[in-house]
């Protein structure tokens, strides 16, 4: 299963790029879908990113560590692959982003993603995609936000005081 979103940004696709690939750990810091993330190894091929993430879709919150296996600053496009922590009605995931500039203040953003489903879930690709895009809808307008704006999204904001007066 494929699923391609891309999204233009008032930005400079170096700024975008110092946001999705330079700070490839931090990406908990401006989403709403994780709670947190780091960084393990040095930027680059074989980094691996650990995400605690909230419920996506009607997943529930789990642990990924994902690997980065193409990292190509030059080209402004990185790839990585879940290692751990998928549902198991998934054998494996993997995600390209690429950004491409427009002009000097504006890019696209473009990320693909190849979600492989077990057998049996196979007849229900179409309902997973339906949610994913949904969700991953929200991750790209936090994104979008934070890149234009150097702030977090609304969403993320409220979750940030819930969670402090917690």
């Amino acid at each position: 299963m494929k699923l391609h979103t891309a999204i233009k940004i008032s930005a400079s696709q170096q700024r975008a790029w110092e946001v999705l690939a330079e700070n490839f750990g931090s990406v908990a810091e401006w989403t709403t879908a994780l709670r947190t993330s780091s960084l393990s190894g040095q930027l680059g091929v074989g980094a691996i990113r650990t995400c605690k993430s909230n419920q996506f879709g009607f997943f529930p919150a789990a642990i990924v560590q994902e690997l980065l296996t193409e990292f190509k600053p030059k080209e402004f496009c990185y790839t990585y692959k879940v290692q751990s922590g998928l549902p198991k009605i998934f054998i494996g995931a993997q995600n390209s982003f690429s950004i491409d500039a427009l002009d000097e203040t504006s890019c696209l953003v473009s990320s693909q993603a190849t979600i492989e489903l077990t057998p049996w879930m196979k007849p229900f690709g179409w309902l997973f995609l339906m949610i994913m895009k949904r969700d991953i809808k929200k991750v790209f307008e936090e994104m979008k936000h934070y890149i234009e704006k150097g702030r977090v999204h609304p969403r993320k904001q409220q979750t940030l005081l819930e969670s402090k007066n917690k």
